[in-house]
């Protein structure tokens, strides 16, 4: 974790260093260092936020997958296409 760590640090001095002209043992003074902070911030906020939202979006998906089988599952069990123990069985399984 350490080293994850020292790289983001890194790469926010780097990013410090090209706004400001500076370089590797050259003093930036200014804001670039913070500008380059707040910049890969943003880019792991992002990150962090998509793999958030697309998994949220899988949940919702098989949820509706579930639901609609069940659905099917009573269909059948209406039309009498199943018995009521296939039928607690197949729910059982969906569930």
């Amino acid at each position: 974790m350490q080293g994850q760590f020292d790289g983001l640090v890194q790469f926010t001095r780097d990013f410090g260093y090209g706004l400001r002209g500076g370089g590797p043992g050259f003093p930036v003074h200014g804001w670039g260092f913070p500008i380059g902070f707040v910049i890969a911030a943003l880019i792991f906020a992002g990150l962090v936020a998509a793999v958030i939202i697309l998994s949220v979006r899988l949940a919702r998906r098989d949820r509706r997958r579930t639901s609609e089988s069940i659905e099917i599952v009573k269909v059948r069990y209406a039309k009498g296409e199943i018995s009521k123990n296939e039928f607690e069985e197949l729910k059982e399984d969906l569930s």
